[in-house]
C-alpha cells in the first residue's frame, strides 16, 4: 500500500515537472493538482490551479493561441472604434448651447478647483498603464488569448458608448471648452474628421477631443479595463503594484473630474460597466458549463460564444520569452547562410 502510494506521489512530481512549458515560469500563488478521474476511461488527467483560497480552479484543457481568432477580435475592435469616432462628430453638432444650457450641479464639480494640466496627467496615467499592459501581454505564454479578450471587451464597449452619447447630449461641465465648431456637412467630411479622431486615439492633448461625448467616460473605462487584465494576468504575489495598480487608477479618474473632463455620474457609470462587463465576460469564458446552460446571453454577447468556443477553464499565468533564442553567432551565421 504504502508503495503504491509512494509512486503515486512520484507520478504527481514528474507530472508537475512536465507542467513547466518550453522554460515558462508559473505563478507562485497557483499549485498544480493532477486528479485522476475515475469516471472516464480516458489516461488523460485533469489539471486544476490551486488559487490562494485553497479552493482548486480548474484550469482550461485548450489553450491553443488560434491566432485567427485574435486577427478577428481585432478588427472588431477597431470597427467599434471607428463607429463611435464618427458617432462623436454627430454628437458634436448636437451640442446644447453653453449659452442656455449651464453646467449641471455635481457634488464633486462644485467643491473642487477646475485644474487646467489634469487632463495630461489622466491621459499620462492611461498611457502608463498601456505600457503595463503591452508588457503583461509581451510575457505572458497565453498572450493571443488575453489579447482577443481585451479587443472584444473594448470593442463592446465602444459601441455601447457610441449609444449612450447618441440617445442623450448633456451640457458641457464648464465655460472653458470653445464647441463653437462643427462638423457639419457630407458624409464624407465626417468620415475624415472621424479618421483623425480615430489617428489621435480621442485624447486632448493630441487634439482629439470632441464635445458631449459624456455619458459614459470613454477615458475612465480604458483606465478600468487595463487596470482588471493587468490584475487579472499577473500573480496574485505582486499584491503591492496591484495596489499601486488602483491608486494610478484612482488619480487618473480624479485627475478628469479636476480636469472638468467628465461629471461624476459618467465616471461612476463607466466603472460600473466596464468592471461588470469584464467580470461577466471571464465568468462565461471559464465555465463552458454556464455557457450552454444559459441561453440568454448568446444574442447579446456572440464574440464570447465564438472567442471562448474550446475555453474550459481559467488560464494559468505562465510566462516566457517570445521572442527567438538565438545567439549572437547563430544569428549572424543564419543570416549569412
Amino acid at each position: 500500500m504504502e508503495e503504491g502510494e509512494s509512486k503515486r506521489c512520484e507520478n504527481g512530481i514528474s507530472k508537475e515537472k512536465e507542467s513547466l512549458w518550453n522554460g515558462s515560469v508559473h505563478n507562485s500563488n497557483h499549485t498544480v493538482i493532477d486528479v485522476d478521474d475515475d469516471l472516464s476511461d480516458s489516461s488523460e488527467r485533469t489539471r486544476f490551479l490551486q488559487n490562494g483560497t485553497g479552493s482548486p480552479v480548474q484550469q482550461s484543457s485548450h489553450l491553443e493561441p488560434e491566432r485567427w481568432k485574435t486577427i478577428c477580435s481585432l478588427i472588431y475592435m477597431c470597427v467599434g472604434t471607428y463607429f463611435l469616432t464618427f458617432i462623436l462628430t454627430i454628437v458634436h453638432d448636437r451640442m446644447p448651447d453653453q449659452e442656455q444650457y449651464p453646467p449641471l450641479p455635481d457634488i464633486i464639480l462644485d467643491n473642487i478647483p477646475r485644474t487646467p494640466w489634469a487632463g495630461d496627467v489622466s491621459e499620462g496615467i492611461i498611457t502608463a498603464l498601456g505600457i503595463m499592459f503591452t508588457t503583461v501581454v509581451f510575457f505572458h505564454q497565453h498572450r493571443f488569448i488575453v489579447l482577443r479578450r481585451f479587443f472584444c471587451i473594448t470593442g463592446t464597449m465602444y459601441l455601447l458608448r457610441s449609444a449612450t452619447v447618441m440617445v442623450t447630449s448633456l451640457p458641457e461641465t464648464g465655460q472653458h471648452i470653445d464647441c463653437s465648431a462643427n462638423f457639419t456637412g457630407s458624409v464624407w467630411s465626417r468620415l475624415m474628421k472621424s479618421t483623425a479622431i480615430f489617428i489621435k486615439l480621442g485624447m486632448a492633448s493630441t487634439g482629439g477631443r470632441t464635445c458631449g461625448a459624456y455619458m459614459f467616460s470613454g477615458h475612465s473605462m480604458i483606465i478600468t479595463n487595463f487596470t482588471f487584465f493587468i490584475i487579472e494576468y499577473t500573480p496574485k504575489s505582486f499584491w503591492l503594484f496591484h495596489i499601486i495598480l488602483w491608486l494610478m487608477s484612482l488619480s487618473g479618474m480624479f485627475a478628469i473630474l479636476a480636469a472638468r473632463g467628465h461629471y461624476t455620474v459618467d465616471i461612476v457609470v463607466a466603472f460600473y460597466v466596464t468592471s461588470r462587463m469584464f467580470l461577466f465576460y471571464h465568468t462565461l469564458a471559464a465555465s463552458r458549463t454556464a455557457r450552454s446552460r444559459y441561453k440568454r446571453w448568446q444574442p447579446w454577447f456572440p464574440m464570447v460564444r465564438f472567442l471562448e468556443a474550446k475555453m474550459d477553464g481559467v488560464i494559468p499565468n505562465e510566462y516566457n520569452w517570445p521572442l527567438p533564442k538565438l545567439s549572437l553567432p547563430e544569428f549572424l551565421k543564419k543570416r549569412n547562410s
